[in-house]
């Protein structure tokens, strides 16, 4: 099932995705500067980090199969995982890139990559963020056990409640949530 999303929906989220790139491309071939000397134990645990980062991100996307994509709007090909990676961390690929961003920073030796990955942390954050609040909570809550639906009126959704807080949603996931229910018209 291809879920659809309107051009407003989907413009935070491949803004998320370039910032994401540019900021990996910056890491990666910005000119190095020399902040410190990675010793051999650096560069070990560096290698060691990267390594990592490929597996928790192959792991991941190994659970996601066709659902895999590097926008964070579902699009519709798989339910929401919760099993292999998913059961340990709830973004296994962020962490993975998180992972690989470390490594690359500590290997570099860099101030200005260092900054470049601080920058990246800061925007996984504000994305898994977005992405709880905005659009995995209406499209993956039929297959979600450990959420419950309060429904103040016969046509509406007002809140999606987690255990540990309450998630508020926009109208249009309302009506999306609405009208998978056959609360619509």
């Amino acid at each position: 099932m291809m879920v659809a999303f309107s051009r407003r929906e989907s413009t935070t989220p491949w803004l998320f995705v370039a910032v994401q790139f540019a900021l990996l491309g910056v890491m990666v071939l910005l000119p190095r500067d020399v902040a410190w000397t990675p010793s051999g134990t650096m560069r070990t645990v560096g290698m060691a980090l990267l390594i990592t980062g490929l597996g928790v991100g192959t792991w991941g996307s190994l659970y996601l199969g066709r659902g895999l994509t590097p926008s964070p709007l579902p699009n519709g090909a798989t339910n929401l995982v919760t099993k292999g990676s998913y059961l340990f961390v709830r973004h296994p690929i962020y962490t993975a890139v998180m992972l690989l961003g470390l490594g690359i920073t500590i290997r570099s030796g860099s101030l200005m990559v260092a900054v470049a990955f601080g920058a990246l942390i800061s925007l996984f954050n504000v994305k898994a963020w977005w992405e709880e609040e905005e659009a995995l909570a209406a499209e993956h809550l039929a297959t979600c056990e450990a959420w419950s639906l309060e429904l103040h009126e016969l046509r509406g959704v007002t809140k999606l409640y987690r255990e540990y807080g309450t998630l508020q949603l926009p109208h249009d996931a309302k009506t999306r949530i609405a009208h998978a229910l056959g609360l619509s018209d």
